[in-house]
């Protein structure tokens, strides 16, 4: 009896291709998801949560709030939703990409600008939420005595993160563009 020293790489790479479609229709789930609870945990807070904990939350005097209307609380959640709304965008787009994957599609143009329109919509999050967060600490700070009203623009490590992600992203779509191009070139001589 032989022993294959060198079993073939076909069941290595179709167990791969499986792994790699469950994977990618379990993430389109959890983007599905988010896609629809994101939204809704945004409203939740800000036009359920009580004035004590948005005072704590943003770090400023509860008194402050103390006449916090529904107008106010309707105007923070449109400045909240400006930066989830372009990361959504992005999730939707990211969809493609993932339906490719399951498909066996790796470097496909498919994948590589759903990839791209993902990495785009982070970098446009990461950059519309210090401008938003400006303009919520203003919203806040309404009620404020005189003299005391906000506006603090704040850029933390979770924007430098996603730019930074983002740019990653770009990159590899970039990639993956490059691939398929070369995959394209080669079929033709074929």
């Amino acid at each position: 009896m032989s022993v294959d020293a060198f079993p073939s790489p076909e069941p290595v790479r179709a167990d791969r291709a499986r792994r790699i479609a469950r994977l990618s229709r379990l993430m389109t789930v959890a983007v599905q998801a988010t896609t629809v609870v994101l939204p809704i945990g945004v409203a939740l807070y800000w036009l359920g949560a009580p004035v004590a904990m948005l005072a704590r939350d943003a770090r400023i005097p509860v008194e402050w709030l103390a006449e916090f209307s529904l107008p106010q609380r309707l105007l923070a959640l449109m400045a909240s939703l400006i930066p989830v709304a372009a990361l959504l965008w992005g999730l939707a787009q990211v969809r493609a990409c993932l339906a490719a994957f399951s498909r066996g599609q790796l470097f496909g143009h498919e994948a590589a600008h759903g990839l791209r329109k993902l990495a785009l919509a982070m970098a446009g999050t990461a950059a519309i939420g210090p401008i938003a967060g400006a303009a919520i600490s203003v919203i806040l700070s309404w009620g404020a005595p005189a003299g005391q009203k906000q506006i603090a623009l704040s850029l933390g490590s979770d924007q430098l993160l996603m730019l930074l992600f983002a740019g990653m992203l770009a990159l590899v779509s970039w990639t993956m563009l490059e691939a398929a191009e070369i995959a394209q070139e080669n079929a033709e001589f074929v």
